[in-house]
């Protein structure tokens, strides 16, 4: 199972352009739309930028879409930052 690349790293999906502010995230409906129109190569979830689990949280209800964005920010915020070595100033 492909999992979306966490936000920070480039992604074109629905699911980062949110988090960057370029969408709101009631706009997931057009988007949902557009790939019920288009060819449908890619399953929803992935279409979305978001994992199996996240989408089926976002099914029972869509204000869920809104824990979901506040989950990956704060998976983001507290990934693990790399050590640094040498000297600290």
């Amino acid at each position: 199972m492909a999992i979306p690349p966490p936000p920070g790293q480039t992604s074109n999906h629905f699911l980062g352009r949110c988090l960057r502010g370029e969408v709101k995230p009631a706009d997931i409906v057009d988007e949902i739309v557009r790939w019920n129109a288009g060819d449908r190569r890619q399953p929803i979830h992935l279409h979305l930028g978001m994992t199996e689990a996240e989408w089926s949280l976002y099914m029972q209800a869509e204000s869920n879409l809104e824990r979901i964005l506040q989950e990956r920010r704060t998976r983001h915020l507290h990934k693990p930052q790399p050590q640094l070595r040498g000297r600290r100033f």
